[in-house]
């Protein structure tokens, strides 16, 4: 995360994360859900009031400094970007 507003989680890290693989996504109302394939972690990703979220290609570009960037295996990425009426901006 580019920014502490977009971090919510201590326990268990953000590293968690690394190495497993993600079951699907879901979508409630402004929330991504991200669930892994062990049913043990879920990433939530929250839209805020003027964010973006964008999934790059493998060598896209996209934002210098988006709010979160989650890569994938492959050289993909979901990149949540905070626009000007956005708090994180």
């Amino acid at each position: 995360p580019a920014h502490i507003a977009t971090l919510k989680t201590f326990d268990p890290p953000l590293s968690a994360l690394e190495g497993r693989r993600l079951a699907g996504a879901e979508r409630r109302a402004k929330r991504l859900l991200f669930p892994t394939e062990d049913g043990e972690l879920v990433l939530l990703v929250h839209l805020m009031s003027a964010g973006r979220v964008r999934y790059l290609q493998a060598g896209e570009k996209g934002p210098k400094t988006p709010a979160f960037r989650l890569r994938f295996q492959g050289g993909g990425e979901l990149v949540l970007r905070a626009t000007p009426r956005s708090p994180l901006f």
